[in-house]
C-alpha cells in the first residue's frame, strides 16, 4: 500500500479552497514522526502556483484548513495514508472522522465541515461507515484527493461516493482485488470513468 503524506492532501486541498474563491484562515500543519522539511514553505510555494499571495495564520490545532468567503465558512480535516498495519490506519480515519465532528460549532455563516483524504481502496472501504443521515444533520462533505492527478473530488452529504460500494458488493470487491482478479489500477479506472460520466 503507497504512502501518501498528510501534506499532499492539505496542499491539494487548500488549493482546492483557493480556486474555488475562499480565502484561507489558517492551516494547522502536520508534524511529529515522519514529517521533515519546511511544510510551510512548500504550502506557500504551491499557493503561489495558483495566484495565493496572501498571508496565511498557522495554528497549532484546531482544523487543519479553515476557509472562508462572505457567506461561508469550511472547517477540515485531512489525512493522509501512511504505512502500517489496517487496525493503525482504520484508528487513524477514525480519529479524523471525530476531530471533524468536534468542528461543529454556530456560526454566523453557513457551515461546512469537510473530511479531505486520498482517493484509496482503503479510505473508500472506511467511509462505508459514514452513514448519509448523519453526514447530511452535519453538513459532512468528502473531498477525495487523487494522488495521481492532483485532482480533488467533492461530495456533498447526501451524494453517493463513487467508489463507495454498498456493503454487500464490498466484500466482493475486496476479495477480487485479493485475489488478484481486480487491480487497485483497474478499480481506480472504473471510478474515474465513472467521475468523468457526471
Amino acid at each position: 500500500m503507497n504512502k501518501i503524506p498528510e501534506t499532499k492532501v492539505l496542499i491539494e486541498t487548500a488549493k482546492w479552497l483557493i480556486k474555488k474563491g475562499y480565502t484561507l484562515d489558517s492551516i494547522s500543519i502536520p508534524r511529529g514522526e515522519g514529517y521533515g522539511g519546511d511544510i510551510k514553505t512548500e504550502l506557500e510555494n504551491e499557493l503561489k502556483k495558483v495566484g495565493y499571495d496572501k498571508k496565511i495564520n498557522y495554528s497549532p490545532g484546531g482544523a487543519d484548513i479553515i476557509a472562508q468567503n462572505d457567506d461561508e465558512i469550511w472547517k477540515i480535516e485531512c489525512k493522509g495514508r501512511g504505512g502500517g498495519k489496517l487496525q493503525t490506519l482504520r484508528n487513524n480515519f477514525d480519529r479524523a472522522l471525530a476531530s471533524v465532528i468536534t468542528y461543529f460549532d454556530n456560526e454566523d455563516k453557513t457551515q461546512f465541515l469537510a473530511l479531505a483524504i486520498p482517493n484509496s481502496r482503503f479510505y473508500l472501504q472506511q467511509l462505508t461507515r459514514i452513514s448519509k443521515p448523519l453526514r447530511k444533520t452535519i453538513n459532512l462533505w468528502i473531498l477525495l484527493v487523487d494522488e495521481r492527478d492532483n485532482i480533488v473530488t467533492e461530495y456533498k452529504p447526501d451524494d453517493d461516493i463513487e467508489g463507495v460500494f454498498p456493503k454487500g458488493t464490498q466484500k466482493f470487491i475486496r476479495q477480487a482485488l485479493a485475489e488478484g482478479d481486480l487491480t487497485e489500477d483497474e478499480l481506480f479506472s472504473f471510478i474515474k470513468a465513472r467521475r468523468n460520466k457526471k
